[in-house]
């Protein structure tokens, strides 16, 4: 069977590819760690790697798929891309926790979620969690922040 570039076969084939790659590339990055902190990053790597072959192997089997528009809210997606972009820079000024709370309030408001105390929860849970996984679990410092 043959997947035609213009078709939404071919767009989840290139992301399987595309997602793959970045999970080996995430592996054999997180080879280089000492100890055993390169384990939770390599296996996270790994399950990438199958999940984009799985993405690769179920699209080239498709007898058909119908297309479809990879975004109907380009502002939202612009949106998006630029906090993301902001985190990214942020992070080595304000480091990892500040810049991921302040992430993860801006975007639901900035895509129109009006509830904030569901923002706050879910920073507060998710930045417990990173700091258990890698204060206690793979101990692999993330970059300080900017009062301490």
């Amino acid at each position: 069977m043959t997947i035609k570039p213009d078709s939404a076969m071919f767009q989840d084939a290139v992301a399987g590819a595309a997602i793959s790659l970045f999970g080996v590339f995430a592996t054999w990055q997180a080879m280089d760690y000492q100890g055993a902190s390169g384990g939770y990053p390599a296996v996270l790597g790994a399950i990438l790697a199958v999940l984009g072959l799985i993405m690769i192997l179920r699209a080239s089997r498709r007898k058909t798929a119908p297309d479809r528009v990879i975004t109907t809210a380009s502002g939202k997606l612009l949106i998006a891309l630029g906090l993301t972009a902001c985190y990214l820079a942020l992070v080595p000024v304000l480091g990892f926790y500040t810049s991921g709370v302040l992430l993860m309030i801006a975007m639901p408001v900035a895509l129109g979620m009006r509830r904030a105390i569901f923002s706050l929860i879910a920073a507060a849970a998710f930045i417990a969690v990173v700091w258990l996984v890698f204060a206690f679990l793979i101990e692999k410092p993330l970059p300080r922040e900017f009062f301490l």
